[in-house]
Order: structure tokens, then C-alpha cells, then sequence
């Protein structure tokens, strides 16, 4: 392990950064000289150096320097540690320059590590990865990039199918190659079913029906060819073996990382169209980057190609215009608490199309409200039960949608385990065998055997001979496998709202934890309520409700300016 100077343990000791990642600095800056670790004097730039190597721990592409109190260590007091005006800290990143780039010197051997844009801090490869997307963009934008952009229950799924319709029904289409991906299989799977149900309803063609059949519908990794033991790349489709398609269709572009985003028009044909589709609002990638909510945030500039090609979908068919669970989803969207909690307070423990419980109010009326919502959930699973043990496919599966509960924590009583054990306990399965018939059950693990993808619900039924089945929704009717063909799998009474993003129920509850907790964001409420089709419940207190709406979660990023 390579040694960072000791002085720097006042900046682990105040948790602004930590020892590993200061070794890891050290290690980067010796192998970028010969193996000797450089004399950096100022501690600034150690400390700078180590936030931006590490920066995708928090999805952010950079760290922006002119907002350097972001990265001021959060349970610290203001005055606690040393940490200087933007402008010292620029300062001293730009003053070492054979460390550190700008732009201009990229290029020059021998490569610097690091790379200064404006204020901006990069990694070199986060740098170059940014910078290719924003150039490729601004060459396809006028002719081979096209970007839907809609909420929940927009037509979003209509008009990809009319889409598809239409460039295929002239004769210079019959050789155009079409590939559907997703960043997760279950969201690649849920388009394919979606689009080939819309095409039937549109009356297509039975040609271009029959040429979407045939088009993959997979992750991009599965796409791009991602294997972690091949010994020439990870990725089989690049620069030099590109994708052997003309027209690329992203769905759930939110959750696209720069990494993947780069890998992904790397690996086009010069000729190929890209058509990125989905909600920017939405819950943003796992891993590092914001690239639909920049492509979003760039695409208002009138004038733009990048505005000429993108489209916004503002009506919304899920739930009904002006009804109340609109209402809590506009208030969420605009960010205004006020608001929100002037919607929700009229509703409180009722059992109209919106409710609001507070879980942590010890008043006899929200007691009441909650232990009310526990017998619907208690009778709701009940059903499913029923309905598994009596081998009922079609009627479990439209059952298991009439309401799910939504957390915002796995842990907690109001998180899924929670939720999972209480609901165990009710229908009398907490000391059952694993596959006990009425069991909803998660997919945790791609099965591209089987199509069964992370984040795919099923319910473990009794099937026609008394035996065990576990059956899935598939376009065609219920899907159905032993469970020795399952892969790992999980109880799922209750679902993140992660898991149920670009999912819908009829009555959806959306459970937020009471205490501090910092999943509490605008994004994960907003993706939580307008997951509701008829009916929405939500269990949180105002704080909490609060705290969500006026939490953005902000990634530092400079891909919208550069488009």
C-alpha cells in the first residue's frame, strides 16, 4: 500500500476523507511517476485529489471545487476543520501541473492523472468519457439521436410503438436492424411485452410486429457483450467491433450511467440512430451520472438540436387529470412541502383515493388509520394466498397488483424486512417451508435462460396436481417454473421503491422511515406516488415528507454544459 503523508490523518480523523482513500491516491500518483509518489506540498490538493477519485461513491462525475462545502463532512460541526474559500482550493489543484490537466494539455504526454475544467475536478477517464458523449451528441443530435422524455403513464411506450410503425412501413426499411435494451433485464422485458401489446392495439402490420419479435430485448451489458473474464475488454461491442444494428431503443434512460452511456455510442455503427426514452425526474443511476436529467436539462435551450430532437410527453393517462393523487405528485414535482402537506392534510387517515398516515403520531385517530391499512394489507396477501392455493394463474397476478407496499429502507420496521415479517406472521407462514404457497417472491438475479430478471415478481401457487409452481406475468399469459429452475429469489411483501421503478399498482402505499435517513429525496417520492394507478396511501411523517421534497439529489456533473 502505497504512504500518504501522516499530517493528512487530520482530514481522516475529521471524516472528510478516509485512509484507503488516500492510499489509493498514492498509489495513482506513483504509478503516474515512475513509481515514486510526488512531492505534493499542499494538503488541499491530497484532499481534493482523493474526493474526485472516489466521487462515483456518491454518483457524481466530478467534484466541483466551487462548491467545495458539499463535500464538508456532514456530522461535523461548521469550524470543525480546516476547509478553505472555492477559489484556495482551485488554486491549488491548478498550480500542479504535472498532475493535473485542464482541456487544453490533455493530450500532452506525459498524461496527467487528473484534469481541472474550470472548477471541476476529474478523474482523467471520467474526463474523456464525458467529453466523448457531449461531442457525439452534438454531431447526432440534428439526424441520428432522438429523446423521449415523459412521467409515469405518459404514452411514452405509444409512441415508441408509432415510432416503429412508421420506419418500417417504407421499402427502404426492410433492412433496418433493431435492437430494445434497458439497464436492467426486467425493464428490457417489461418494453418488449409493452410495445408488442401496442403494436396489436395499433393495428400494425404483422410484418413490423414479426421484425420487433425478432429484435433482442436485453440489457445493455447483455447488448454491449459484457463479460468480466474476457481477456481482450470486457465489452466484445467497441470502437473497433461495433453493434451490428441500425436503430438502438434505450428504455429507462434515468438509470443509464456516463460509464455505460460512453460504452454504449462507442460501440455504434457511424450510421446507427440512438432513441433514448424515459422520465429524468426519476430515481438517477446506481453508478456515477446524471446523463438523462442532463440530456433534459441541455435540451431546453431553444433553437438547439438537441431541442429539435427531443420530445416531452406532459399528458399523463395513469390516474385521472386534477384527481388527488395528481395532485400529490405535481406538489411533489415542483418541489413545494407546502403544498404538498396542504394536499395530503385534508386526507389524513381517510379512505379515499389518498390517504395519509403518520406513523410516528400516537393520536388515537392515526393509531386507528394505521392498524386499518394493516387489515387491508393482512387481507390483500390473504387473497393472494387463497388465490395461489387454488391454482388461479390470471386472477393471483391481477390480485398481486391491487396493492403493494413501497419502502423507501430495507431495514426497520417500516422498511421491507419489517413489513415482510409482520405480514409472515399475519397469514401464518413465519414458520413455514420456504416455497409456502402464496408466497410473492423477487427475482434477485438475472436468469436470461429463463427470462427471469432482477426485480421480476412471481407468486409460488399450487399447480394441478398438488405440486409447487412459481408463476410470472408474460405477454402471452401466466409463466410458469419449477423451483428448482429459479434463481435466488426473496419475499416480497414489501418492495423498495427502487425495485419498482417503471412498475404500476392499483393501489400503491408508500412507506418513508421516521427518523434522519438519507434516501428521503424528492426522486424516490416522486418515483413512490406515481407508481399509484387508482389509489395511494402514505405513511410518513410531515418531517419526513418534508425533508423528501426538499431534497434534490444533486450530482456533480458538467455534461450539460458541455451540451
Amino acid at each position: 500500500m502505497s504512504i500518504y503523508p501522516e499530517r493528512l490523518n487530520y482530514y481522516v480523523d475529521g471524516g472528510a476523507v478516509s485512509r484507503s482513500q488516500l492510499s489509493a491516491v498514492a498509489t495513482l500518483l506513483s504509478l503516474s511517476n515512475d513509481g515514486n509518489v510526488p512531492r505534493v506540498v499542499n494538503d488541499l490538493v491530497w484532499v481534493s485529489f482523493a474526493l474526485a477519485l472516489n466521487a462515483s461513491e456518491g454518483g457524481h462525475t466530478c467534484i466541483d471545487l466551487n462548491e467545495i462545502e458539499r463535500w464538508y463532512p456532514d456530522d461535523l460541526e461548521i469550524g470543525a476543520l480546516n476547509w478553505p474559500t472555492s477559489s484556495e482550493w482551485v488554486q491549488a489543484v491548478s498550480e500542479h501541473v504535472d498532475l493535473v490537466a485542464t482541456p487544453s494539455t490533455i493530450e500532452q504526454l506525459p498524461r496527467r492523472p487528473f484534469v481541472l475544467d474550470g472548477s471541476r475536478l476529474y478523474v482523467l477517464r471520467s474526463f474523456e468519457e464525458e467529453r466523448s458523449i457531449a461531442e457525439w451528441m452534438s454531431s447526432a443530435a440534428g439526424s441520428r439521436l432522438k429523446v423521449l422524455l415523459g412521467g409515469p403513464g405518459s404514452g411514452k411506450t405509444t409512441e415508441v410503438a408509432k415510432q416503429l410503425v412508421e420506419r418500417f412501413a417504407g421499402s427502404s426499411a426492410q433492412d433496418v436492424s433493431v435492437a430494445m435494451a434497458a439497464p436492467t433485464g426486467k425493464a428490457a422485458d417489461r418494453m418488449r411485452q409493452a410495445i408488442e401489446a401496442r403494436l396489436l392495439s395499433e393495428k400494425a402490420s404483422a410484418e413490423v410486429i414479426a421484425r420487433v419479435q425478432e429484435s433482442p430485448s436485453i440489457t445493455i451489458h447483455r447488448l454491449l457483450g459484457y463479460s468480466p473474464v474476457r481477456r481482450t475488454g470486457r465489452f466484445q461491442y467497441n470502437r473497433k467491433n461495433p453493434l451490428p444494428y441500425d436503430l438502438v431503443i434505450i428504455d429507462e434512460a434515468s438509470m443509464l450511467s456516463l460509464s455505460l452511456m460512453h460504452r454504449l455510442i462507442e460501440a455504434l455503427r457511424p450510421t446507427a440512430e440512438l432513441f433514448l426514452v424515459g422520465d429524468p425526474e426519476q430515481l438517477a443511476s446506481v453508478d456515477a451520472g446524471t446523463v438523462l436529467a442532463d440530456i433534459s436539462i441541455a435540451a431546453k435551450a431553444e433553437g438547439t438540436n438537441l431541442h429539435r430532437c427531443t420530445k416531452r410527453l406532459t399528458t399523463q393517462f395513469r390516474y385521472a387529470i386534477g384527481s388527488p393523487i395528481e395532485q400529490v405528485v405535481k406538489a411533489v414535482q415542483s418541489g413545494d412541502a407546502d403544498r404538498l402537506i396542504e394536499v395530503l392534510r385534508p386526507m389524513r387517515n381517510s379512505e379515499e383515493v389518498v390517504s395519509w398516515i403518520d406513523p410516528s403520531s400516537k393520536e388515537v385517530e392515526d393509531l386507528a388509520a394505521f392498524e386499518s391499512l394493516g387489515f387491508a394489507v393482512r387481507r390483500h396477501a390473504q387473497e393472494v394466498v387463497d388465490l395461489a392455493g387454488a391454482s388461479k394463474y390470471v386472477e393471483v397476478l391481477e390480485k398481486l397488483g391491487d396493492l403493494q407496499l413501497l419502502c423507501a429502507s430495507r431495514s426497520g420496521q417500516l422498511g421491507i424486512a419489517g413489513w415482510n415479517r409482520t405480514v409472515n406472521q399475519w397469514i401464518g407462514t413465519s414458520s413455514r417451508k420456504q416455497w409456502f404457497i402464496g408466497r410473492p417472491i423477487l427475482i434477485t438475479k438475472n436468469d436470461h435462460s429463463n427470462h427471469l430478471y432482477n426485480g421480476d415478481v412471481g407468486v409460488v401457487c399450487s399447480d394441478k396436481d398438488g405440486g409447487v409452481r412459481v408463476v410470472f406475468d408474460g405477454i402471452d399469459g401466466p409463466r410458469e417454473f419449477p423451483t428448482v429452475r429459479l434463481p435466488e429469489v426473496e419475499t416480497v411483501h414489501a418492495l423498495t421503491i427502487h425495485k419498482s421503478q417503471g412498475s404500476e399498482y392499483k393501489h400503491a402505499v408508500v412507506v418513508l422511515p421516521t427518523g434522519r435517513s438519507r434516501l428521503l429525496t424528492r426522486e424516490l417520492l416522486y418515483t413512490g406516488v406515481s407508481r399509484a394507478r387508482e389509489q395511494l396511501t402514505i405513511v410518513a411523517s410531515e418531517s419526513a415528507l418534508r425533508t423528501a421534497v426538499n431534497t434534490v439529489v444533486t450530482r456533480a456533473s458538467g455534461l450539460a454544459d458541455r451540451l
